[in-house]
């Protein structure tokens, strides 16, 4: 979708006003919804588009006749018409409130076509707890971005262990490693080494389910992407026994069997990871495509034994 409004905006032009947060909200009007009880009048909706630190709002309309295309067009407003004082801007992070979600589909192609450093993600308790209270500092945007990479990142192992929705994991891994990375390239410096090794290992861990995705049988299956992120789940943390447990298919699918080899060999020799992480690996892919692989990486050790022995959550 273009960035250009009917008056011939271009909101990527928009200055991005660092360290700002916006929340984008619906909410019933209190008085009316005591109308629509007594007489039957339409209970009237409020939006609002304010920042944390503004005096006044941005922009608020009150209506009872709510379409997609008003939600659409008054965040637009919003950044380049906006009530006094504010001037045209965009935020640094937007948060849109979780009354608006039947709205995402409209909105989203819009938003993502926004660049960096720009991002926006949906409202959960813990973001508008932080929001109420925190102070703008580097820790709540680690904090922030972290969090939101986190709750991305399981919504991708829902799409696949639940719906089998390899599209729908593509997307949700993509958006939590763009906001992981965000937390370590901008709001990293200064961290503890512990803190900085975990997020790191986060990291690869959504990349490796990223990899997985790309795995799913039928019209999805992308296996030189699999390859691709599995290695660079690698790279972050060597012993991750999904990103390896895909690397590894991926070689034998295409046939690069002295690869696959090699792989296999140097994993049972270091036996760096945890059986139960492989075992875990082996049980996500399963559920995800509905296929099996035709090898397991320690001997001595079948499927059905493997099935009843307790699993990380990868």
């Amino acid at each position: 979708m273009a960035t250009r409004d009917r008056l011939g905006y271009d909101f990527c032009s928009f200055t991005v006003e660092l360290q700002t947060v916006w929340i984008f909200d619906l909410r019933l009007d209190a008085v009316d919804s005591f109308v629509k009880r007594e007489d039957g009048a339409p209970v009237e909706h409020i939006l609002t588009c304010s920042g944390k630190t503004a005096k006044s709002p941005r922009l608020w309309v009150r209506t009872s006749n709510l379409t997609s295309q008003m939600v659409f067009d008054f965040f637009r407003r919003s950044v380049a018409h906006p009530e006094p004082p504010n001037r045209p801007c965009l935020p640094q992070l937007l948060f849109i409130g979780t009354a608006l979600m039947p709205y995402i589909d409209v909105l989203q192609p819009f938003l993502d076509s926004i660049p960096t450093p720009f991002i926006w993600t949906l409202e959960s308790p813990w973001l508008a707890e932080m929001f109420r209270t925190a102070t703008m500092d580097d820790d709540f945007w680690f904090r922030t971005y972290i969090e939101v990479g986190l709750e991305a990142t399981k919504s991708g192992r829902e799409a696949l262990r639940t719906r089998r929705d390899p599209d729908g994991a593509i997307r949700a891994y993509t958006s939590a490693r763009r906001w992981m990375l965000l937390a370590v390239k901008n709001y990293g410096s200064g961290r503890k080494d512990q803190v900085l090794k975990l997020t790191k290992f986060s990291l690869a861990d959504c990349i490796a389910g990223l990899a997985l995705a790309y795995l799913m049988r039928g019209p999805g299956m992308d296996v030189k992407m699999a390859l691709v992120e599995a290695q660079n789940a690698r790279q972050l943390c060597s012993d991750n026994a999904k990103a390896i447990y895909c690397e590894a298919t991926a070689y034998e699918i295409t046939g690069e069997i002295d690869k696959f080899e090699a792989l296999v060999k140097d994993t049972m020799s270091k036996l760096a990871v945890d059986k139960r992480d492989w075992e875990s690996a082996w049980s996500e892919h399963d559920r995800a495509t509905g296929h099996s692989r035709n090898w397991y990486p320690f001997p001595n050790k079948s499927r059905a034994s493997s099935s009843s022995t307790s699993r990380r959550r990868l």
